[in-house]
């Protein structure tokens, strides 16, 4: 029963980081469009 929580709490927190890693993508990808279009 441990054993399966801490893989979830893994599986947490690689879906957590995922997400941030993802949404960070997006707003950086963001910036350099408006920055590209202000030039």
């Amino acid at each position: 029963m441990h054993k399966a929580s801490t893989l979830w709490d893994i599986g947490k927190d690689h879906i957590y980081v995922a997400l941030l890693l993802f949404s960070t993508k997006r707003l950086f990808l963001r910036l350099e469009l408006v920055t590209y279009k202000s030039q």
